[in-house]
């Protein structure tokens, strides 16, 4: 989601993957990361939807950064 118009910051999106990796490398089975944002009006004004675009791009460096398959879902 969008705070205040700006997207997730990209060391919050590394501290994800690297999350990812560590469950994976605990022994954990991710079948399938979903990425998606918001798809109702939030209920805090400061709250946005990514664009299609930005959730492509996360799906691309979650699958890039942790060789998991991952999935977009659109908001509204």
């Amino acid at each position: 989601m969008r705070i205040n118009g700006d997207p997730p910051p990209a060391a919050e999106i590394s501290a994800f993957c690297d999350r990812l990796n560590e469950i994976v490398a605990g022994g954990g089975a991710i079948k399938l990361v979903q990425i998606y944002t918001v798809a109702r009006l939030p209920a805090e004004s400061f709250v946005s939807a990514l664009t299609d675009a930005e959730v492509d791009q996360l799906v691309a460096t979650v699958r890039e950064r942790t060789g998991l398959a991952a999935e977009p879902f659109y908001g509204k």
